[in-house]
């Protein structure tokens, strides 16, 4: 199967080892993990993440459960409200994560403002595992989202807020 396939197929009712039916309410791709919302039954719901892989040509995946957390923290929050709690531990991670995100696009969005004639430059840094093609962005909007310019290759980018490690002006 390649990646979109993958995707689908993982997004299929299916009837567990209870004989439970299970569906999907909703879904959303980040990175490389596909984050549900699924109802059991007609009463009940639950959170799972689909770690997705590719290897020797081949996409895969890893089904993770709340019940036994995820090492991710970047599920929608929307979908703790639409869930029984399994793992308060793992959800104060997500809500963390979170408040970490909406803080430094607050401060990107301030320092914007009050920069005057200087230029605002972001520093990125990729959690373990992951890549981003470029190290530092020139802003050059904050609204509706953050985009930067590249000093390496001059085009502009989506600011991803979650590897933002520093900020300074120039």
């Amino acid at each position: 199967m390649n990646r979109t396939e993958t995707i689908h197929h993982v997004l299929e009712p299916f009837t567990d080892e209870d004989g439970d039916r299970n569906e999907i309410i909703t879904s959303v791709l980040r990175a490389n993990i596909v984050w549900t919302l699924w109802k059991k039954d007609e009463n009940k719901s639950y959170i799972a993440a689909y770690n997705l892989s590719f290897s020797n040509g081949v996409w895969t995946f890893e089904r993770q459960l709340e019940s036994n957390p995820p090492n991710q923290v970047n599920c929608p929050i929307s979908y703790l409200t639409k869930a029984p709690v399994l793992c308060y531990d793992w959800r104060k991670k997500v809500e963390e994560h979170f408040e970490r995100i909406i803080g430094i696009r607050t401060e990107i969005r301030k320092k914007f403002k009050e920069r005057g004639t200087r230029t605002l430059r972001v520093f990125l840094t990729p959690d373990p595992g992951y890549y981003v093609s470029v190290d530092k962005l020139d802003i050059l909007c904050v609204y509706p989202g953050i985009e930067g310019r590249s000093l390496e290759d001059g085009k502009r980018y989506h600011v991803p807020i979650r590897h933002v490690s520093d900020m300074q002006y120039l």
